[in-house]
């Protein structure tokens, strides 16, 4: 009777639970959506395979120094190792929450000296003596996971793991891409002083020569100080331009953790490849499977939908068989004897009955932790987009302007190449031909910069694409559903 009785109280008791888990709290808000991808104007047509960068992008310049620099930067590089250590601190918090998953069990030994108290259960002439408790057994446990707790907590492990791969790539990508910037602005420079040089040269015959008209009286000495002032200001420009080279090579040397000395005789290669004209007029919506960042939100954002799942799961029963086989005896003499070994197994049922408040509470963080990560990722989709347009309309207007600058650059070329045939033939001073000359280092000047900010530019939208990263599918269309 007694046994029919506990029965019905154990039945009654996980009747309750249930009924206590099936009230589980509605939110009091509705869950945060994720932005479609016609929401925000991303076209579903699919642009040709070759469009898109490829995963090696550097190679296309065709330039085995900057190739070694960013394969070296990628292999050296802190940022690298940090990125790799997260990565593998998510694989191990995923093995932990997936061994929930099987049964443990354990070997636990202990052999314990111990004086028995006259006064206690233990009556003469077991009480007052000295005895020995000795035990050793293997003791195993297991969790039924009825309502799925473990596994939404396994699914959001192996999310999180991802969802770190992904911030990995994406890690790769922006060092090779500050790599390449560096690498790019350092022949920049190259050619800046390249600039100076001659500029200084054109100075220093302009003042030789007013030097010999003042001389002559033909000329004032006004002129001939405000060109020395001009001649010092070459000289300036040009120290300035050779330790710009200098600090250029320091974060060379920084970003592939080399010596700040390492690069001192790099010569960067000029880029005989011009920059792809083939911009996007609009964006396709495969934007949002091709840029590491974001698909890492989402990842962020569907494993925290899971932890909801295994919040919800906390609300129902959670069911344990336990059991332990071994020796035990209060005497070491007679531990490994027959009488000696004990077994035993059970349930356990844990009732989640006084803690509604703190069970509650904890489903209103998982459930406002879920909206933050899809209002994240939607900000991650929204900048995206930003960036492509931006340096796609961008790259347009600077290959335009190049190409303006580079034939305002060849008739300067042209006028200064008549200027000296006219001189040489003595047909005009040299006045004329410094002027060209002058017209012409300033020109060389517009289309340097603008080679470079295209260049840059252009590095800028390979990273907005993505830079040849295409997501392996990981995870579930659960970010656009409610949770």
């Amino acid at each position: 009777m007694r046994k029919i009785l506990s029965m019905i109280s154990t039945a009654a008791l996980a009747c309750g639970a249930l009924v206590l888990g099936a009230c589980v709290a509605q939110r009091q808000t509705p869950p945060a959506t994720a932005l479609s991808a016609e929401a925000i104007g991303l076209s579903e047509a699919t642009r040709p395979a070759d469009w898109w960068p490829a995963a090696n992008w550097w190679s296309t310049y065709d330039d085995p120094q900057l190739t070694g620099l960013i394969e070296a930067a990628q292999r050296g590089s802190p940022s690298m190792r940090l990125v790799e250590a997260r990565v593998r601190i998510s694989e191990a918090a995923r093995r932990a929450t997936n061994a929930a998953r099987f049964p443990s069990a354990e070997l636990n030994a202990e052999v314990l000296r111990q004086h028995l108290s006259e006064n206690y259960i233990y009556p003469p002439p077991l009480g007052g003596s000295v005895i020995t408790d000795a035990r050793g057994a293997i003791d195993f446990s297991y969790e039924f996971d009825l309502w799925g707790r473990v596994k939404a907590a396994t699914a959001a492990a192996d999310l999180d793991v991802a969802a770190s791969a992904a911030e990995r790539d994406l890690a790769h990508l922006i060092l090779a891409v500050a790599v390449s910037r560096s690498y790019f602005s350092l022949q920049r420079a190259f050619e800046e002083r390249n600039i100076a040089r001659d500029t200084l040269d054109q100075r220093e015959q302009l003042v030789s020569l007013l030097n010999s008209r003042v001389k002559r009286g033909l000329d004032d000495h006004a002129d001939l100080e405000s060109q020395k002032a001009l001649l010092a200001e070459a000289r300036r420009v040009l120290s300035a331009a050779t330790q710009s080279i200098t600090e250029i090579e320091h974060q060379l040397a920084q970003l592939t953790a080399r010596d700040p000395g390492a690069f001192a005789d790099l010569q960067p290669q000029p880029v005989d490849r011009s920059v792809r004209e083939d911009l996007p007029t609009a964006i396709p919506a495969d934007l949002l499977g091709r840029r590491a960042d974001i698909v890492s939100m989402r990842l962020r954002a569907e494993a925290a939908a899971r932890n909801i799942d295994a919040a919800r799961a906390d609300f129902y029963p959670n069911v344990n068989l336990t059991a332990f086989v071994g020796l035990q005896s209060i005497s070491t003499s007679e531990f490994f004897e027959g009488g000696s070994r004990m077994f035993g197994a059970g349930p356990a049922l844990h009732l989640p009955i006084f803690q509604r408040r703190q069970l509650y509470a904890q489903l209103d963080a998982r459930e406002a932790q879920y909206d933050m990560a899809v209002e994240q990722y939607n900000l991650t989709v929204l900048f995206a987009v930003r960036e492509v347009a931006d340096y796609s309309s961008a790259l347009s207007s600077l290959n335009e302007q190049r190409r303006a600058a580079e034939e305002g650059l060849a008739a300067q070329q042209r006028a200064y190449d008549l200027g000296l045939v006219r001189f040489k033939r003595g047909l005009d001073s040299f006045l004329p031909v410094i002027t060209a000359q002058q017209s012409l280092l300033s020109q060389r000047r517009a289309v340097v910069d603008l080679r470079d900010r295209e260049l840059q530019n252009s590095l800028q939208l390979i990273r907005a694409l993505g830079g040849g990263y295409i997501t392996s599918g990981t995870g579930t269309t659960r970010l656009t559903g409610t949770p």
